[in-house]
C-alpha cells in the first residue's frame, strides 16, 4: 500500500508495523517536510492579539527566554567553563567580523551600553589577555594591507622620535601647531613594515623626497 507526500510528493510505502489508523493519518514522509508544510501554511497569516500578547511578554523575559532572560549563575558558570580555551577559526572571526560590519547602534542603545559600563574593573586576568592579543595576535591585525597611516604609527612606535634629518642635518624641533619637525619617510614608497626602509626627514627633505624620489 502507497501514498505520495503531500509536500513533496515522494511515495510513501507503507511499512508491517503501521497501524490502520496511524496510516490514514500519515501525509508527510518525513519530518523536514512536514514542518516545511506546516510553516508555509502559517506563512502571511496574521497573528492574533493573545500570540502578539505571548510574544511581548516572552520579549521582555515575562515568560519563555526571550530578551531580558537570564541564565542562573550556575548554569553561565557551566557555559563559562566549557568555553574557556576556545580557539575560534579566521573563517568564523571573519564571519563574525562580517556579520557586525556596517550596523550602527541607535542613541539609546549607546546609553544603555555607557550606563552598563560605568564603574566596571577590568580585572588583572582580563587585562593580560587583552595586553596579550597585540599585533600579530590581534584579531584586526591586517599585516602589510594596512593604510597608510596605520603603518606610520607603527613605525613611529618602534623608531622612536626621530632628531636629525639624514639629508641636511637640521635637528628636531617642536612646531606651532604641536608636530615635531623630523619626519620619517619610506625610501621604496611601498609602505611596508620593514623598519629598515625608513628614513628620517625634515619637512622640507620630505617633500622633495616624495615629490623627486630622490
Amino acid at each position: 500500500m502507497t501514498k505520495n507526500c503531500q509536500q513533496c510528493g515522494k511515495e510513501i510505502i507503507k511499512q508491517s508495523g503501521t497501524s490502520k489508523k496511524q496510516w490514514e493519518i500519515k501525509k508527510f514522509c518525513s519530518v523536514n517536510c512536514c514542518l516545511y508544510f506546516l510553516a508555509k501554511d502559517r506563512m502571511g497569516k496574521p497573528l492574533s492579539e493573545e500570540t502578539k500578547r505571548k510574544i511581548g511578554l516572552a520579549n521582555r523575559g515575562g515568560i519563555g527566554r526571550g530578551h531580558g532572560w537570564h541564565h542562573t549563575k550556575e548554569t553561565a558558570l557551566k557555559i563559562s567553563k566549557a568555553r574557556k580555551g576556545m580557539i575560534f577559526s579566521k573563517e568564523h572571526l571573519k564571519n563574525l567580523s562580517d556579520a557586525h560590519k556596517g550596523i550602527k547602534l541607535s542613541e539609546q542603545a549607546k546609553i544603555k551600553l555607557s550606563k552598563f559600563n560605568k564603574g566596571k574593573i577590568v580585572s588583572q586576568e582580563t587585562r593580560q589577555k587583552l595586553s596579550g592579543r597585540k599585533e600579530e595576535k590581534s584579531y584586526s591585525w591586517k599585516g602589510d594591507n594596512v593604510g597608510y597611516w596605520g603603518v606610520h604609527s607603527w613605525v613611529r612606535k618602534r623608531i622612536g622620535r626621530p632628531e636629525k634629518c639624514k639629508l641636511c642635518n637640521k635637528e628636531g624641533r617642536k612646531l606651532v601647531n604641536g608636530k615635531w619637525s623630523i619626519q620619517l619617510a619610506n625610501k621604496d614608497h611601498l609602505y611596508k613594515r620593514n623598519l629598515t626602509d625608513w628614513i628620517p626627514l625634515c619637512i622640507s627633505c620630505h617633500r622633495i623626497f616624495d615629490n623627486q624620489r630622490i
